[in-house]
Formats: structure tokens, sequence, C-alpha cells
């Protein structure tokens, strides 16, 4: 096994590691799924475009190695993806199919060999098996070289063998051979496509045909429709509906199709009005209403496939169409001057998750929905350097890039109370995103009021996002409202806030939460003038609370107090829970202000000056970021009463910093 610890080049990953890529016929992950309805478009490009050309004779060379040894799909129980994770570093394991049993942590250069961890490798061996029979259909599709049909072919026999196993299905929800009915759907979608491109062949005999439609597609549609009739809108429902939909349209069974696109809880136009908030006009800002980054993107892949069948049909209503562009666009409106993506909620990393290695989907929006207004996206992904050879673009993409450049102000998704500022001093840009809306679904976290901070190239204060699920620990702490720039009551975490509202302006905007937790109301109100942001917040109920405010910043730390004073009549800090992550701490009293510097990189520093309207109690110490040996200083602020105000003001500097005093008389946001 190579022994990678650099993120590979372009991020183009088909795990979640931001170590990992592969050729280009393994595609990434999560993918887009599409089969011999493309194929037409693929050969036009790669006849007419020196690009597409490339990308195709790329391939070509790529799928020769793959020829050398048959399909690799192991006949064995399939397991959890969140188990293929370091428990010591909460990073990604670097996958290597050469390696079932041996795992490396890229951080630590650790060895990791559970039989879960085997388990998850299996199911990450068999995705990256089918999207390279996928791939090599397309070659066949283009050449007509029966090898490349031959080897999918056996694919497809092996999958027609294995899906029906009783056995490795046991503990499975709904009966899912593939752990979950989730990922036994994207087995089966990229079965179906594979199968549309080759099925011409001579490859197969009778007895295959026969073997593929009731060995993989009657076998394994049961568990997806019994999964697809008691879900609603989510992530998972569509992925399922999407196999139904697309194995429909392959195997000939209306009833598999119409159900996958018109369920009226799962069909893709019950998703698109379920699965996105509307204002009390109406109107969605088309952030997916889980609440996360990463299942945004995660959900838009398979609805791709629907809406291609829909479009096929002329089914299309405007509502539709309106409401599946706003999905691509939230993102570019939330992305950073370096087209990172802020971790909001579940999944993914700070700083690995980016626009660039979502090309894929930028390819298709550009290519076929809106080329004005995702096109100038598309070209700030290249203009990274990243290379145009995917099978996305070649099926989906526009000719050729856009020359209009990417154009980012500050902005808001007033539905999701996501309000972005963007602005540029001398020394850079800057970037703060501030969030105040209603809880999201299930993979949302207890964060609200909370700021991420980017400046002058630098990630400084983000949102960590999360590792794997079985890292049950450290998810436990990144879901916290510890984990987050926000506010908390009582040391404990905000229930799911459901009044809570943001009123946004370009230079300022107010937060405001009422039932995060019970009878309190917080406010915070932020004030944006780069190189500051300034923050007041403001926490009153009728009873007396201990409220508490806490902030994390990448980099080695210092605290200076101003005007210490004694100790106060507080509890000492918890120790379990999410606050046994908060370690390393140093607390004192004081009756003026504090002043922190974060040292971010070697050119960047963080300043913070922070007071009250009375005596508070700081204290300092070490969080874990994501993955965890990537540590943040952190400010964990606390006064006690009815009603309390704190002020804060943060500088991003180059090592001077004009901020030396804070003026309680003096408001903050606007």
């Amino acid at each position: 096994m190579t022994e990678r610890a650099e993120k590979a080049a372009f991020q183009w990953p088909y795990t979640l590691s931001p170590y990992d890529s592969g050729m280009v016929i393994e595609d990434v992950w999560p993918t887009l799924f599409f089969g011999a309805e493309r194929l037409a478009e693929v050969r036009r490009k790669a006849e007419k475009l020196t690009w597409a050309a490339d990308a195709v004779a790329q391939m070509q060379r790529e799928a020769e190695s793959v020829l050398r040894e048959p399909p690799l799909l192991p006949e064995e129980r399939i397991g959890w993806r969140h188990d293929f994770y370091s428990h010591r570093t909460a990073e990604h394991l670097l996958y290597d199919p050469t390696s079932p049993r041996r795992f490396l942590d890229p951080l630590e250069q650790t060895w990791h060999d559970s039989e879960a961890q085997h388990q998850a490798w299996v199911l990450l061996t068999h995705e990256r098996t089918l999207r390279m029979m996928r791939s090599l259909g397309i070659l066949y599709g283009l050449t007509g070289d029966e090898r490349h049909a031959a080897w999918v072919a056996e694919g497809l026999r092996v999958a027609a063998r294995f899906i029906p196993r009783t056995d490795l299905r046991e503990g499975h929800r709904n009966g899912a051979l593939y752990f979950h009915p989730l990922y036994d759907s994207q087995v089966l979608l990229l079965l179906a496509n594979a199968y549309s491109l080759t099925r011409e062949s001579r490859a197969y005999s009778e007895a295959d045909h026969r073997a593929v439609r009731e060995g993989a597609f009657e076998a394994g549609m049961p568990s997806q429709i019994r999964f697809f009739e008691e879900t609603g809108a989510h992530n998972m429902t569509c992925y399922v509906g999407a196999s139904l939909a697309v194995a429909g349209e392959v195997m000939g069974r209306g009833d598999w199709r119409r159900m996958g696109l018109a369920h009226p809880t799962g069909g893709l136009p019950a998703l698109l009005r379920e699965g996105l908030r509307t204002d009390r006009k109406g109107r969605a800002d088309g952030f997916w209403f889980e609440g996360t980054t990463f299942y945004h993107f995660y959900s838009i892949c398979p609805m791709v496939a629907v809406y291609e069948l829909m479009r096929a049909d002329g089914g299309l209503t405007p509502e539709v169409r309106e409401r599946f562009e706003k999905l691509f666009e939230a993102p570019v409106r939330m992305c950073d001057p370096d087209l990172r993506l802020p971790c909001l909620g579940d999944l993914g990393a700070p700083g690995a998750r980016s626009l660039a290695i979502y090309r894929h989907v930028y390819e298709y929006a550009a290519g076929q929905l809106n080329p004005d207004l995702f096109g100038p996206a598309l070209r700030a992904i290249y203009d990274t350097g990243a290379p145009r050879n995917s099978l996305s673009a070649l099926a989906y993409g526009p000719d050729e890039v856009s020359a209009k450049r990417l154009s980012q102000r500050s902005t808001v998704l007033p539905v999701s109370g996501i309000g972005v500022f963007r602005g540029k001093t001398p020394e850079g840009p800057f970037y703060l995103l501030f969030r105040s809306g209603q809880h999201g679904a299930g993979h949302d976290h207890a964060d609200r009021l909370t700021v991420d901070l980017r400046a002058l190239g630098e990630v400084i204060a983000p949102d960590l996002g999360t590792a794997g699920y079985a890292v049950k620990d450290a998810h436990a702490y990144y879901r916290s409202t510890l984990a987050h720039n926000t506010l908390m009551v009582d040391e404990q975490d905000q229930g799911k806030a459901s009044r809570a509202r943001l009123n946004f302006r370009a230079k300022g905007a107010v937060g405001v939460v009422e039932d995060a937790y019970e009878g309190v109301r917080l406010e915070r109100r932020v004030g944006f003038a780069p190189p500051v942001v300034q923050i007041e917040d403001r926490c009153t109920s009728q009873e007396a609370h201990r409220y508490g405010w806490v902030f994390h910043a990448r980099g080695g730390m210092a605290l200076r107090p101003v005007k210490p004073c004694g100790a106060l009549d507080l509890p000492p800090l918890p120790e379990t829970g999410a606050f046994a992550w908060f370690r390393d701490r140093q607390t004192v009293c004081v009756a003026g202000e504090i002043c922190v510097d974060w040292r971010v990189s070697e050119g960047v520093w963080l300043r913070l000056l922070v007071t009250s309207d009375g005596p508070f109690e700081a204290t300092t110490g070490r969080t874990p970021g994501n993955p965890t040996p990537d540590g943040h200083g952190t400010v964990f602020l606390r006064a006690a009463g009815r009603e309390r105000v704190f002020r804060a003001a943060l500088e991003v500097h180059r090592g001077t910093p004009s901020l030396w005093t804070l003026d309680m008389d003096q408001p903050s946001g606007k």
C-alpha cells in the first residue's frame, strides 16, 4: 500500500477523505447517475472537443489496467461507511483496494484493522467497482470494444448472484444487503446505468439477461419499496426514489418508474416541496431542509437522474424547475472567496469541503440548467487548476467553460437564517457566516447564533462539521453547542429552535432565538467592518441562569485579562459530556475585559477583545478540531443573572493589531 499523507491533487475524492483521489474512471462519490441516455452527448463531445477527446483517451488508458483483473466485488457482509474512520484522530482512513484488512490513518501513520472497518472497506470496494463498470460501459458504447462489455457483464453476474443472498441481510434495516436501503439504492442505480450501456453486447447470454433482471433488480427492489413507502422527504429518499425510477426505466417496469417519479411523499415534486422550506410568500432559498452542507449535495446527486427522466417526459412544472435550480444556487452563495464551503451540520471537515470537489454538480448545472447563473461558478472552479476530464463534464457539461467570472457579495438565505458577509481590505478578503434560523431536520446541529470566520486565505474559526458517526464520542462533541462559536445556557446544549429569525444587512445583522432554552431569549448583533467584526449578545430570562459565551479559533493562543477580580459564585465547569473535550483549562475572573490573541498561521493573527456588563469568568483551553489533532484555542465565558450582555470585537491582522480596548457604551451591531 502506498502511504499517502499529502492531500490529493484537486481533491477529487471517491471517499470522504481529502487525501484520496483515483482514476477518472473511478469517478467521484457521491456521483451523478446516468447511463445510455447520455452516450450520444459523450460521443458528440469526444468527436468535437479537444478536452473531451483527451478525457476519453485517458479513460481508455486507465481501463487497460482495470481489465487485467476481474471486477472486485467481495461476496461477504457489507458494513457501515462511517466505520471507515480512525478512532484515534477521527480522520477518514485511506482506502486501498489491495489492502482489505489494514487501513492507514494519514495523520498519525498508524494502521487499523477492525472487522467493522473491513466491512466498510467492502462497501467502498463495491461502490468503486460499480462506478468503474459504468465507466467501462461508456467506453464500450463509444468504441464497441467487447472487452469492456465483458468486464461489465462479469460484474453484473456477480451482482445477480450476490444480491439475492438473505444470509448477509440479517440486522440490516428493511432487509437491505448493503447495510441500509440507502446504500442498496446506489448499487442498483449504478447497476442499471452499467447494464443500460452494455445490454446489447454479445457478452451476455439469455441466461445472463434473465439473471440480471431477477437476481439484481427483482431481488433488490422489495426492500427499496418498503423503505420508500415509510419514509418522507430525506436524503435517503432521494436515492431510493432515483433507484426505483432509473431501474424502472431500464428494466421496463412502469410501476417502479412511476413510484420513483411521482410518489406523493417521495417523488421529485414532493421532495422539492417538503425538502426546501419556504417563507410566508412561498419562496425558497434553496438550502436542503436537513440543515447540513454535505447532505445538501448528497441529496442533489440522485435527484438529477429523476429530474432528467421527468424532463424527457415533458413533466416538469415551473415550480419544480425553480426549486431544483435553487438547490444548486445556495452553495455558491455560501462558499468563501477560495470556494471552500462552510461545514454546517453533519459530515465533512473544515477546509476539505469546497465547490471544486463538487465540480461534477456544477458541470451539470452549467450545462443543463442555467449557463448564465452557474457558468461563472464552473469557471471559478477550473480557475483553481482542476483538470476538466470528468465523466459528468462529458455527459452533462457545457462545451466550453464560461468566460464570465464569479461575482460574490454579501448575501442571505432568509428562510434558512444564514447570512454571509463578504468584504475586502488591502491585505485580502474577509468572510463571515452568521446563522440564526429554524433548526433543520436530523443532521443539523445545536448551533444557532454561531459564526464562522475566514479571512486572508485562512479558515480561522470554522464550524467543525463532523467525522464519521461511528467515532461516537467525537461525533457527540462536534454536534454540541460547546463546539460552536455561539451562546449556551447553564452549560447545556441548545434545543431545537423553531422561534429563530435573522434580520440581515450587508454591514450588520441581528439574530434572535427564543426557544433554544425554555424561558430564555438570546439576541446576537453582528457588525461587519473588515478587518474588524463586532458582536454584541443579550441574554434575558425571568429566572437567573448562567450564560455562556464560547469561541474557538485555530492556532496557538494567549490570554491577557484586564482588571482581574476575585472568584465568582459559579459552580465548576463540567468535566463530562462535551466538556470532557475542553482540556488544559485555565480560569480567571474579570471585572474589565479580556484580550486573546491567536497565531493562526505564519502571517495571519486573530485578536479578540471581550467584556460584559459586570464581572465574568473566563476559561481558556484547547478543544479538538476535525480531525481531532487540528486543535483549537478556546475561550469560554460565563456570567450569571436574569439579563447579561457580552460585547466582543474580532480583528484579523498580519501581526500588528489596531484593537486595544472596548467601550461598553458603544453599540456593536446595526
